[in-house]
């Protein structure tokens, strides 16, 4: 829906594909749904802050049709765990550089 919606959208493209990819692994173990979009998902940080942000301005502006609210709300929730999961991860190579 969200690529109809938004048909030139890079981000919505980007996970759209990431999911694709990951249909049959999350299809048998759906739990697995974020470490596959981490996995998965070669973007850095600024990049997902800044889908983020456009993400919480369409919610926040009402500019979403009440099918689209549900899974731009889980897309923000997704990008916040994976952000938190990038920071980590950068907070535990650099402490590994530093010994």
């Amino acid at each position: 829906m969200a690529q109809m919606a938004f048909p030139t959208d890079e981000d919505i493209a980007i996970v759209l594909e990431t999911l694709q990819l990951s249909r049959h692994a999350i299809q048998r173990h759906p739990k697995e749904l974020a470490g596959q979009l981490i996995g998965r998902l070669h973007i850095n940080v600024a990049a997902n802050e800044r889908v983020l942000s456009q993400a919480k301005e369409m919610l926040s502006a009402k500019q979403l049709d009440n099918d689209s609210i549900p899974m731009v709300a889980t897309l923000v929730e997704m990008l916040e765990k994976v952000i938190l999961y990038q920071n980590l991860k950068y907070q535990v190579q650099k402490l590994c550089l530093q010994n």
